[in-house]
This record gives structure tokens, C-alpha cells and sequence, in this order.
């Protein structure tokens, strides 16, 4: 790889400020980045190469893989088809880049779809009294859903997210768009489930069984929600599906985030938890709502792609 494609690739691995939507975008153009890059000169050595920096970028970040993996196992499946049709390089080359261009936009045009299904959702309690929603850390699906909700006179509580208060950035962004919104701090989440109506999360992976991965504390605000008979419910887009198989690695960063001096006092900083899927009232994706039970059926064809790819690339 160039050396610009792996200053991509550690940005990417570094990255604590974007959702994992926003990095799956990143992979894609750094796809297209290192075809440009690319000393190939056969059309089977340029998919290999794309193969593995493929499985390079799927492994960057362990909790946060799966849009990442459906990203760029939908570029390669695309790019062999094509492989299988021209010799030239510089075809697969332009290939990849028009590959890339109709994912992005389809990515953004999921997101807001299931930003669009999860508005509809949300109820009108009563003329002039909006629903009460309470949502944890930064989701841009959460985030739209939640501005395009905003005819319905929404209140909306938002956990801090500790230890980088994501959930200020989405406070914020409420209320720059005119919703009424209160901070929270997570301790106080499961207090003020009773004067909601629902929970919308957002999603970093949606397992197989319908699981979700998001981050730390929403396992907690679930079941707070289900100890008081609110729904929970799941907006993300279908690429959150994972096809990588069996739970994901969760990833623990630097304590320091937690205490000034981690010497003097041990502290853990896990940033991500599972929500176990009977907790979950249903996911809300481009394709509307459907039950996590649904998830297993909807994600075996790129399963099988990306075993294919994991072969390729161990060859």
C-alpha cells in the first residue's frame, strides 16, 4: 500500500469523533484512493489487492465493522463481476470509482429513509403536545430522524454519553434546530424513562440474532425501558447488519479519558455494549420497520461474498 493509503487507513483506526456510517463512507474512498495508488498491472493482481486492503479495512475497527464490511464487500462483489468481463486495469480502475460514487450515495440515502421511517413512528400524543423521546450518545440517523420530527413538537432527553459526551453533540444540534431538548447525565436515564414514550437508539452493528452494538450505557437504558413497558426501538440502515459473523470485539480505549492519572486509579473505558434483541421493539431501517428476529435472513448473500473475499485474500 502507498503510504497515503495508510495514513487513510490509521486515520480511520484513530478516529473517535464519526459514527461508524460516516467510516464506512471513509473505506469506500480510501478504495478508490489506493486503485488510483495501485502498481498493478494485471487485472487479478488489482482485485486481490483490493481484496485485502479490503479485509484490511473491515478489520480497523472491531466494534464499528459492520457498515464497513457491507460497504466494501458491496465494492468488491461489484468489481470482480467486472473482472470477470475486461482484462484492463484501467477499466477496473474507473469501475472502482463509479462503484464507489453509487455506494456513497446510496449509504446517504439510506440514512435518511430510515430517518423518514423512524419519524413516522414517533406519535403525535395530542394536538400541540408532542411525543416525549429520550436517545443516548450521537447517531446521524437518530439526528435526522429527530430534526424531521420536528413539526411534531418533540421533547427530547439526551444522555451526556461519558466519557466523551457525544450526547452534547446531539443536544446541541436539537436544539440549534429549534427542538426542545433537556441533557442528561447517563445516571439519570433510567429515572426519566417514565415520562417518555419511547427510546430511538442508533447503532453501530446489528447482529444476527438482532442484537445491537451501540455505545456503553445502552444495554442499561434498554432494559430501563422494558422494566417500564417504553418501547426501545433501533434506527440504522441495513448496512449496520454484520456479516462478519459471531459477536464483535468491543473496544476498550485509553482510561485516561475516565481518570486525570489512571496510575493512582485503575479505571476501565469499554466503549461499546450489546442490547440483547428481546429488549429491542424493532429496528427501523431504509426498508421500514422489521423485527430483529428478521435480521439472519436479510444478511446471508453478502455473508457468503465476504467468505469468498476472505478466501481470495488468503490465496
Amino acid at each position: 500500500m502507498s503510504e497515503l493509503v495508510e495514513q487513510k487507513l490509521e486515520q480511520i483506526s484513530r478516529d473517535q469523533e464519526h459514527g461508524a456510517a460516516f467510516l464506512a463512507r471513509e473505506a469506500l474512498q480510501v478504495m478508490a484512493l489506493a486503485a488510483d495508488e495501485s502498481r498493478a498491472v494485471e487485472a487479478q493482481a488489482f482485485v486481490k489487492e483490493a481484496v485485502r486492503l479490503g479485509c484490511r479495512l473491515i478489520s480497523l475497527r472491531p466494534s464499528m465493522s459492520s457498515p464497513i464490511a457491507n460497504a466494501v464487500v458491496r465494492a468488491l462483489d461489484a468489481i470482480s463481476e467486472k473482472a470477470e468481463r475486461t482484462a484492463s486495469v484501467d477499466s477496473l480502475r474507473q469501475a472502482i470509482h463509479r462503484i464507489v460514487e453509487r455506494l456513497l450515495a446510496v449509504s446517504l440515502e439510506n440514512v435518511e429513509r430510515a430517518a423518514e421511517q423512524a419519524c413516522q413512528l414517533v406519535p403525535e400524543r395530542l394536538p400541540g403536545q408532542g411525543a416525549r423521546v429520550l436517545t443516548h450518545s450521537y447517531s446521524e440517523t437518530c439526528l435526522l430522524a429527530l430534526r424531521a420530527c420536528k413539526h411534531k413538537n418533540l421533547r427530547v432527553y439526551v444522555t451526556e454519553s461519558r466519557p466523551l459526551f457525544e450526547g452534547r453533540k446531539t443536544a446541541t444540534a436539537l436544539r440549534d434546530a429549534g427542538i426542545d431538548v433537556t441533557l442528561l447525565t447517563d445516571a439519570q436515564a433510567g429515572g426519566f424513562i417514565v415520562e417518555t414514550d419511547l427510546v430511538l437508539a442508533g447503532a453501530d452493528a446489528v447482529l444476527p440474532d438482532g442484537s445491537v452494538v451501540n455505545k456503553m450505557g445502552t444495554y442499561l437504558i434498554a432494559l430501563a425501558a422494558n422494566d417500564r413497558g417504553v418501547p426501545f426501538h433501533v434506527v440504522c440502515d441495513t448496512g449496520k447488519f454484520r456479516i462478519e459473523g459471531g459477536a464483535p470485539q468491543l473496544e476498550e480505549k485509553s482510561p485516561d479519558e475516565v481518570v486525570a492519572d489512571p496510575k493512582t486509579m485503575p479505571a476501565r473505558n469499554v466503549y461499546f455494549d450489546i442490547t440483547p434483541a428481546r429488549l429491542v421493539a424493532s429496528l427501523i431501517t431504509e426498508e421500514g420497520e422489521i423485527s430483529p428476529s428478521e435480521v439472519a435472513a436479510k444478511i446471508e448473500k453478502w455473508k457468503r461474498v465476504l467468505e469468498k473475499m476472505n478466501e481470495i485474500a488468503g490465496e
